[in-house]
């Protein structure tokens, strides 16, 4: 399965088709691929890409096999130990790969193909390779202080690793400089030009996925200096209605509004490795750190602003107009701190006395909500800012001249949208789709390199509509209701109706014909499903008028 390569699949083959054998052979073909070392946080004893290889031109592949840089290792880790990479595992990091490169801000390392191997002779599990360009990350620029390598090796000596960092560093202001542009910037400052930029985008990705409830674990070796998010195989989408139903789920869903603290740790790492192995005073360095993380910090306000304005059902022009205004910051805050308290007044057995949309802009949002939730500070603070949010809001239509009920609708429509989603559209979901259509497949692996099924190619296509759809904020005024098998419903708030479009065609539809048009186009029927579930029907088939 390669969607984004331009090699035909016997050349991809050919070309990336090489594991790293459990035990060394002295006859048969051999190709050389170089590990990636770097450090960082969450390293463990590792000292880089403990299971991928480099092929020294362009591309890095990822489930290869143990290469030299694998750690010594305890029992608890001993599964990771084998430097593989199951195939749903890689059909997951492929999907949300191509998802996100559509939706984040500043898009991710994409993931170029999917290669299906046979089962592991090791764990007896399904096997593939992962193809991706090889990119420089923060961790490059860090220490692997705690590299312990299974048996006495150079390659884990500290002196190299000191060696390496400090080339790296001598090596970080033309990478920012090229990377950022800076080259009207004086070359004292290109650097902590360079990290501050970096900053603004990682706090554009993290409120993005913040606004989603997408949980991604961040490490100075998970994103780019470029910005870009990158390895995807424990990506999770939370819910907060089902925190506590699912293992692990409770501590990523508080872990989620604390990875701010990460991104400060990477940019305090970067600045200290590179005063240290560059000679910069403490005075330079203190100033440094100062300026980057306060930019960081600044830029996440505003970037959760924005974000979640959108979340909540505004249209991203009225949104960015906004965004910075300190209510609208005040309210982002308030709304964060009640989402850190909400799964547990959302995971009850009792009738549904709230829920997510009623946090929102949504003309559907109820406010009876439960007394113990209500009476918490948090609540009284959200709500006092969501009033003067919403006038706000009012005001900046006005001045850009959208009607007060055209918006209102578009907005229930958009917030139901952002909140609603699908139980299928979790990590669990997400690979029991992926692992029920392999069971249903598992001839995929009789031609030792044999690329992935055309009903996996199915599978992935149609997770990949539905999270594209889910995720995505429309740049304009149109919301799109609906996406399904090629076909989008879209209602346009400036004209007041709706569109199909399908095939680059558009069909107008007025909001009373709505109904009368699902036999033309069946997929409206899901549509109005859906919308009618969650009593937002009327504002789509004109009965309110």
């Amino acid at each position: 399965m390669a969607p984004e390569l331009a090699l035909s699949e016997d050349a991809a083959r050919e070309r990336f088709a090489w594991v790293i054998e459990p035990q060394k052979s002295d006859g048969g073909e051999s190709k050389i691929f170089y590990a990636e070392r770097y450090g960082g946080i969450g390293m463990g004893s590792h000292g880089g890409g403990a299971r991928c290889g480099y092929d020294g031109e362009k591309f890095q592949l990822k489930g290869i096999g143990p290469n030299p840089l694998v750690g010594v290792i305890d029992a608890d880790s001993l599964k990771q130990s084998n430097g593989e990479l199951t195939l749903a595992s890689a059909l997951y990091e492929m999907v949300w790969s191509r998802i996100l490169q559509q939706c984040l801000p500043y898009g991710v390392n994409a993931c170029l193909a999917v290669l299906a191997l046979p089962d592991s002779v090791i764990s007896g599990q399904s096997r593939a390779l992962l193809v991706r360009e090889l990119l420089i990350r923060p961790a490059h620029f860090e220490r692997a202080a705690a590299f312990r390598h299974p048996r006495p090796s150079p390659i884990a000596e500290r002196s190299q690793d000191v060696r390496r960092v400090a080339a790296m560093c001598n090596h970080l202001a033309p990478i920012l400089q090229a990377t950022y542009s800076l080259d009207t910037v004086k070359a004292a400052q290109v650097v902590p030009a360079g990290l501050c930029q970096f900053a603004c985008r990682q706090a554009h990705q993290l409120a993005f996925a913040q606004s989603h409830f997408l949980y991604h674990s961040l490490s100075s070796s998970n994103f780019s200096v470029d910005g870009k998010w990158l390895d995807f195989t424990a990506t999770s989408p939370l819910n907060p209605a089902g925190i506590f139903s699912a293992q692990g789920m409770d501590s990523a869903w508080l872990s989620l509004w604390d990875q701010d603290s990460i991104i400060v740790d990477v940019l305090y790492s970067l600045v200290m490795h590179y005063s240290k192995y560059q000679h910069l005073s403490d005075a330079t360095k203190q100033h440094w750190i100062e300026k980057i993380i306060t930019t960081f910090k600044d830029e996440l306000h505003q970037a959760s602003a924005l974000y979640l304005l959108q979340m909540a059902g505004v249209p991203a022009p009225i949104a960015k107009k906004i965004a910075a205004e300190a209510v609208s910051i005040d309210w982002a805050h308030a709304l964060i701190e009640v989402l850190k308290i909400l799964p547990v007044y959302l995971c009850t057995d009792e009738q549904e006395l709230i829920s997510l949309v009623d946090l929102t802009f949504s003309a559907t949002a109820r406010a009876d909500w439960p007394k113990s939730f209500i009476q918490q500070e948090a609540v009284q603070r959200y709500l006092q800012f969501r009033v003067q949010v919403w006038q706000l809001i009012l005001m900046t239509a006005q001045a850009l001249d959208i009607s007060e009920h055209h918006l209102r609708i578009g907005m229930t429509l958009s917030a139901i949208k952002r909140t609603q989603k699908p139980d299928y559209f979790s990590y669990h979901g997400m690979m029991n789709e992926i692992e029920t259509t392999l069971k249903q497949h598992e001839d995929y692996a009789t031609d030792r390199w044999q690329l992935l099924t055309h009903s996996l190619r199915q599978c992935c296509d149609a997770l990949v509509e539905s999270g594209v759809f889910y995720m995505t904020y429309e740049a304009g005024l149109d919301v799109v209701c609906w996406q399904e098998d090629g076909y989008r419903l879209i209602y346009h708030i400036e004209n007041y109706d709706f569109s199909v479009e399908y095939d680059k065609r558009r069909v107008s539809i007025s909001r009373s014909q709505l109904n009368k048009m699902s036999n033309s186009y069946p997929f409206l029927n899901s549509c109005l499903d859906f919308y009618r579930h969650h009593r937002a029907e009327q504002y789509m088939n004109g009965e309110v008028g």
